[in-house]
């Protein structure tokens, strides 16, 4: 039969009639605009023909149910098909598809979605918003990145199509899709598998044959309705399934369920099993000056059982295993393990010696009180998943046949209550007295900079900023290195968005100095970080007091040699300050000296936190490597004390009141790429060789136009009660101006924002000239100056070959330094200044 290269004309004389269309395995390069005629069409396939798009028209198929265009050239889903209203099966396998559109998210109304064998290499997080999806099947897509877990969220999912995909594990959020019947993992290279998969007890299908598995979890064997499973391949070397056994789902089976009854046996023997050098290895050595026995690896349950012992508890132990024991045990084996050691201890007490009921009751009232901490430290444990269902049915069994632990099992359940309110409604926090008024700018109204919000300020409110985002990063979130994998905006989101805070404050600092034009406003600028850099410290804000010194060592400020050369002498000493701090001589040396000595609150600083924590993750085996079933506890131990420095670090809040406002131009502050900050900065010291864009020097201009609006604008808004003073001022020496016979006109009278070099530094004030003299103030609407330059008699002088500021030399030998913050604003101020002088003068 001959193959169609185009959709036969014929068609379009039965649109109102076609509900199904056929035109797979043809020559089709293209589909014609008229498709959209085809009102009633519900099912369409393409499949096998040459396309590589479709039209725009393709989105007003609005009954279209079924898509197939399965063996065409599509490099992406076509965006009409995504407008698509109520598509509900849609074939794409075999094209040449790339990436999975964000926009799926909105295909809620599909219940099967092929993609398989096709070139994607990331699966987006919007897969999981598909939920009435029933058939999934993403095979042959060899992934960079690991499966979201949102996909796991899709709760209708009843087959499940994952093999080929270049997999090396699998989420134990499989676990969760509870009415999986066929479950396809075969053909990729998956180690282990999580014993959640033990949960899908509708599971009838499933293939896990050509991985690298070493074993299979032993609760397999109790899944009743699952007739098929494939463990074939040389790749899979089970250990504990006999290869004889291997070729009948049901000798899989027998096989495993053997195993369970022999380990549960085992176990239980397991607990009153002696130490010896298979199930614990220890040393001893000197801890907080004391020689003690410290173990460096053992089995899970003698971990358990070193937990609830009768005898000394250590607490550090217990709070170590609570905090990583998800690098080496299953959350629900944990719990498991918990169980069971209570159990064992859980016999009549009747008949037994007095020395063994009490230490029954007492590993009964350890493992209660382990999992009490277990649920204050790790509450997320339990939320909202089958580890909190399987907690409840426990301390309802016990409550119901142990009435002696009922106490136990309700303070538990009050804990558990408690914390989740808590998680709805966070707890304010108390302090011990009374914080410090905040340093705000007098009129909240104006537009600011964060150079104009005074340092102290400044410095408390990066800190509380950064408080809070210490204390959203979860313990887990600092295992396994998560911020440091492709996945790392997942694995560690809080983490990742210190990381990113960090970096913009950087940016910030950098970018505040090399955007100024003038070179004392820039110097101004440095002094002004460098006191809140102090701040900081004070404070014991380490990340912080990093953050400004990274800013101030970047490439685009550190080159400019002439600024610093006029850096005070003060100011020089804070930057030595944050050197010594930061100096990397033996591991940050100083810095950890310094974090000793802190006490509470602190900010730790996190580039290091993790750098430890690599060292720490990387330099050490799970398991011991004498004996691979021992986990390495003293590895985890030191992990848990790492981590530990950062909750200890953030419990105490700081007794200090926030400032939104200051917050939000913190957060939202404008920042200059690297290379546009090096370009501000070849504006501000030029560089031979180096040419400038023009676009830099076009943004530099636009810059000077906008500080002087804003200069403008903040002097104009102000309340009206200060309006009326700066009114009231202003007309009550204009009336004694007047009285001596001096008429006051523009040049004799003139006010705004300049600044006085006081003290070897250069301060900001609201001057007001009234012939003949020049009054400043703390700010404007002020009614009393805090100084009055009396101009007669005085010489008038600009200094610097753009008249970058203006002398005045007083009579009695007293010199007075002003300028204004742009160029031409002291060139007029120069004017008005000279003209009273000579109005004096002459008066004289």
């Amino acid at each position: 039969m001959e193959q169609l290269t185009t959709i036969p004309g014929v068609l379009w004389a039965f649109v109102e009639e076609t509900v199904s269309l056929l035109l797979q395995d043809n020559l089709l390069s293209s589909v014609p605009v008229q498709i959209s005629e085809l009102h009633n069409l519900r099912r369409l396939d393409l499949s096998g023909n040459e396309l590589r798009h479709l039209p725009n028209t393709f989105s007003q198929l609005k009954l279209l149910e079924d898509l197939f265009l399965d063996r065409n050239h599509f490099d992406a889903v076509p965006t009409p098909i995504v407008k698509l209203p109520n598509l509900m099966w849609l074939d794409m396998q075999d094209n040449y598809i790339t990436t999975i559109p964000i926009s799926i998210s909105s295909m809620t109304t599909l219940r099967i979605l092929d993609l398989s064998d096709n070139r994607i290499t990331l699966i987006p997080p919007e897969i999981g918003e598909l939920k009435g999806l029933s058939t999934l099947s993403l095979s042959g897509n060899a992934l960079v990145l690991p499966i979201p877990e949102n996909l796991f969220s899709i709760s209708t999912l009843r087959n499940l199509y994952l093999s080929a995909m270049n997999l090396t594990s699998i989420s134990p959020l499989l676990g969760k899709l509870s009415i999986l019947e066929k479950l396809d993992l075969s053909h990729n290279a998956i180690d282990r598998l999580p014993e959640q998969v033990t949960k899908l007890d509708r599971l009838r299908w499933m293939s896990v044959s050509h991985n690298k598995l070493r074993e299979l979890p032993i609760a397999l064997g109790w899944i009743s309705r699952l007739n098929l499973l494939r463990v074939d391949g040389k790749e899979n070397v089970l250990e504990n399934v006999p290869e004889d056994m291997r070729g009948s789902t049901l000798d899989i089976q027998v096989a495993l369920r053997r195993l369970m009854r022999q380990k549960d046996e085992h176990q239980r023997r397991f607990f009153v099993e002696e130490d010896n050098h298979l199930n614990i290895i220890s040393k001893t050595a000197i801890v907080e000056d004391e020689l003690r026995t410290v173990i460096v690896g053992c089995s899970p349950e003698k971990l358990i059982e070193r937990m609830t012992l009768p005898g000394e508890l250590d607490s550090s132990l217990v709070s170590a295993v609570l905090l990583t024991y998800s690098c080496f045990l299953d959350a629900a084996r944990f719990l498991e393990l918990l169980l069971m050691r209570f159990n064992l201890a859980n016999k009549d007490d009747e008949g037994l010696d007095p020395a063994t009921a009490r230490d029954n009751n007492i590993i009964r009232l350890r493992v209660f009180n382990l999992i009490k901490k277990w649920i204050e430290t790790h509450f997320a444990d339990f939320d909202g998943n089958p580890l909190g269902d399987s907690l409840h049915k426990f301390l309802n069994f016990i409550a119901k046949n142990n009435p002696a632990a009922e106490q136990a099992v309700i303070q538990i359940i009050a804990i558990q209550k408690r914390l989740k309110e808590e998680q709805r409604m966070p707890p304010q926090p108390a302090f011990d007295e009374t914080p410090p008024k905040p340093i705000v700018p007098p009129d909240l109204s104006c537009k600011y900079l964060l150079i104009d919000i005074n340092p102290r300020e400044l410095a408390r409110q990066l800190t509380l900023l950064e408080q809070r985002m210490l204390q959203s990063i979860g313990p887990r979130e600092c295992l396994q290195q998560g911020w440091s994998k492709k996945a790392k905006n997942h694995l560690a989101p809080n983490i990742m968005k210190f990381i990113a805070h960090f970096n913009h404050i950087q940016k910030v600092v950098t970018s505040a100095i090399v955007k100024v034009a003038d070179k004392k406003r820039r110097i101004e600028t440095i002094h002004r970080f460098l006191e809140v850099a102090d701040e900081l410290i004070a404070l014991k804000n380490y990340t912080g007091a990093s953050e400004v010194y990274s800013g101030l060592q970047a490439t685009s400020v550190h080159r400019l040699k002439e600024t610093w050369g006029y850096i005070s002498n003060k100011h020089k000493e804070s930057l030595d300050r944050l050197r010594q701090l930061w100096s990397s001589d033996g591991n940050n040396r100083n810095y950890r000296e310094a974090l000793k000595k802190a006490g509470s609150p602190h900010i730790i600083h996190l580039g290091t936190f993790l750098k430890d924590l690599t060292f720490l993750l990387d330099g050490n085996p799970d398991f011991l490597k004498q004996n691979r079933d021992l986990i390495n506890v003293q590895k985890f131990t030191m992990i848990a004390s790492t981590i530990n420095s950062l909750i200890s670090a953030r419990k105490k809040p700081y007794c200090l009141q926030q400032v939104p406002f200051i917050q939000d131009l913190i957060e939202n502050a404008e920042t200059l790429s690297e290379e546009e900050a090096y370009q501000e900065s070849l504006l501000c010291e030029p560089k031979p060789g180096d040419k400038v864009s023009a676009r830099a020097r076009e943004l530099r201009l636009l810059r000077e136009k906008e500080m002087l609006e804003r200069n403008s604008t903040r002097a104009e808004m102000l309340t009206p009660e200060r309006e009326q003073r700066v009114e009231e001022v202003h007309r009550n020496l204009t009336s004694a101006l007047e009285s001596m016979g001096i008429e006051v006109d523009g040049v004799h009278r003139k006010d705004g924002i300049l600044f006085l070099r006081r003290d070897g530094e250069w301060s900001r004030f609201y001057f007001l000239l009234m012939y003949p003299a020049l009054y400043f103030y703390q700010e404007k609407g002020e009614m009393t100056p805090i100084g009055v330059i009396n101009l007669a008699g005085s010489v008038i002088r600009s200094v610097g070959a753009k008249d970058c500021f203006i002398f005045i030399y007083h009579p009695d030998r007293r010199t007075f330094a002003i300028r204004g913050e742009m160029e031409s604003e002291t060139k007029s101020w120069l004017h008005c200044l000279q003209a009273v002088v000579q109005t004096t003068a002459h008066r004289r």
